[in-house]
């Protein structure tokens, strides 16, 4: 999924908007899982660290569900990579708190400011590292490697994806979907910059249509595998935990957009009103959620619950946010300028 979207992002805009990408994903990510994790804490009765591991997982929002919408519509460019910029990397960011949010609460981790902070920096910081070295390699060995066979660009992506995570995640112990989501980008600019010709553009497009299809049956499975966890045990969470769920999940994400808007201006990267309202509108949860939610051991006393709701956290986005969104754009058709 990161590696499929990843491959889209322009990094020639994306040096440019890196302050509001790098504000929403990454303090936007922090601040969301607080403000869920507070009114959860005292609604459900349980303590916050627990309160925190949900919180934690259900920020990330969905790139694929965004893109596919913006491609029904004339979006700027400089909004469309602020929104799919910021879901791509709040991904990643989400991912590293939630394992560390998950070591103290199923592990047992002693909590230290310095340790917890070096937790998560040196994740991030050494994925971009990682994921721009494996990016180069493959681009280097793709042109020196002289098959043009069609279908050779789409096993070395797939060698790279996976491969790239898992030396992420088991030898260098970084953020795998931030060296993915680097990898990627790295690797689409070096191998675009190489190729040429009327052939390589046509493997570009199968390329492309393979991991959309790829993207697609991906998202498919973490929805369908959420939906058969959740609906193999009684939904046994009271109504009033679902709308305090929704409520704060909507909440905090507004809370972050708006707030942020408003101190991006002072730095210098004033976004419009209207664009900020298509940022909070764009909050749709998906796989990545889903993923992290589907990670919690079996026998974790509220396992059940967070399942619960975050099945219907993620049911409510993709539902009700895609119509306000969709009504959104069609009422203010926004300009390309």
């Amino acid at each position: 999924l990161i590696f499929s979207s990843g491959r889209l992002i322009s990094t020639d805009i994306l040096k440019f908007e890196a302050v509001p990408i790098s504000f929403y994903a990454v303090i936007g990510v922090i601040l969301t899982a607080s403000i869920i994790a507070y009114p959860l804490a005292y609604v459900l009765d349980i303590p916050l660290l627990h309160s925190l591991l949900l919180g934690s997982a259900v920020p990330a929002t969905d790139p694929v569900a965004v893109g596919s919408i913006f491609q029904r519509f004339k979006i700027p460019e400089k909004l469309a990579l602020i929104v799919e910029g910021d879901s791509l990397f709040n991904d990643g960011t989400t991912v590293v708190l939630f394992h560390l949010i998950s070591s103290l609460v199923l592990i047992g981790a002693t909590f230290s400011l310095a340790e917890t902070g070096a937790s998560f920096v040196w994740p991030i910081a050494g994925a971009f590292i990682l994921g721009m070295g494996t990016g180069r390699a493959i681009a280097w060995l793709l042109e020196v490697w002289h098959d043009h066979h069609t279908f050779v660009p789409v096993t070395l992506t797939l060698i790279l994806a996976l491969l790239t995570y898992l030396l992420a995640e088991d030898y260098f112990y970084v953020s795998g979907v931030v060296t993915v989501l680097m990898a990627a980008i790295v690797f689409v600019r070096k191998h675009h910059l190489r190729g040429e010709g009327k052939k390589n553009n046509e493997n570009a497009k199968l390329l492309g249509s393979i991991w959309d299809y790829i993207s697609i049956l991906a998202n498919s499975f973490s929805f369908f595998a959420l939906g058969v966890e959740t609906g193999i045990h009684p939904f046994n969470v009271s109504l009033l935990y679902v709308f305090v769920a929704i409520f704060v999940m909507l909440a905090s994400r507004s809370f972050v957009i708006y707030t942020g808007g408003y101190i991006l201006g002072f730095l210098d990267h004033p976004l419009p009103f209207t664009w900020q309202n298509i940022l909070n509108s764009g909050s749709l949860r998906g796989a990545v959620s889903a993923a992290l939610i589907l990670m919690i051991p079996h026998d974790y006393p509220y396992r059940e619950t967070f399942l619960c709701l975050a099945f219907s956290m993620i049911s409510f986005s993709l539902i009700f946010l895609t119509v306000l969104m969709q009504a959104y754009l069609k009422k203010i058709r926004p300009s390309r300028k």
